[in-house]
């Protein structure tokens, strides 16, 4: 496991955790929901069924969030934590290694199409998140057009925002 800092587009630290995995048969970005961090246990059970299946991992704290990435909280923003995610799946791929085919997770639904829309263009295969956003219907539409595998959960169930 190695822990990092690299910049976004903001020129703001991102912590990012890589867990390689020798046998790599592809590889996972595992993001927190709102008020959360890289580190908290349903982060981690996620990561960690990821890479018993052969995915290596990347987990990291969004800016402007309670974890050790740059910003303040009171700052945050749902495009601030997009525009994060699509920085760490470019830094990924200009270190080697391949987003094609990758799988992303989010603690939390996506209350607009631009969050699946993003993991989308930057290749994301397969995305797992909480259902119950009004706009579910628009988000599953989209994935469907893309041939992305989205797998929902109830919210009680996937969600980490405020310890549910």
């Amino acid at each position: 496991m190695e822990k990092l800092f690299i910049k976004n587009r903001k020129k703001q630290r991102i912590a990012v955790i890589v867990e390689l995995n020798s046998q790599q048969k592809g590889l996972a970005f595992v993001m927190h929901g709102l008020s959360g961090f890289k580190e908290q246990p349903h982060v981690i059970t996620v990561a960690e069924a990821f890479f018993e299946r052969g995915f290596t991992i990347v987990r990291f704290d969004t800016t402007n969030t309670i974890g050790e990435s740059d910003g303040k909280y009171e700052d945050a923003t749902l495009t601030n934590y997009y525009q994060d995610l699509e920085d760490v799946i470019g830094w990924a791929a200009s270190s080697g290694l391949s987003t094609y085919g990758a799988v992303a997770y989010s603690d939390s639904y996506f209350p607009e199409t631009d969050g699946p829309g993003a993991l989308i263009e930057k290749g994301i295969k397969v995305i797992l998140a909480s259902s119950g956003s009004v706009r579910d219907k628009d988000v599953r539409s989209l994935c469907q057009k893309a041939n992305v595998t989205l797998i929902q959960g109830p919210d009680s169930k996937i969600r980490g925002f405020s310890c549910h």
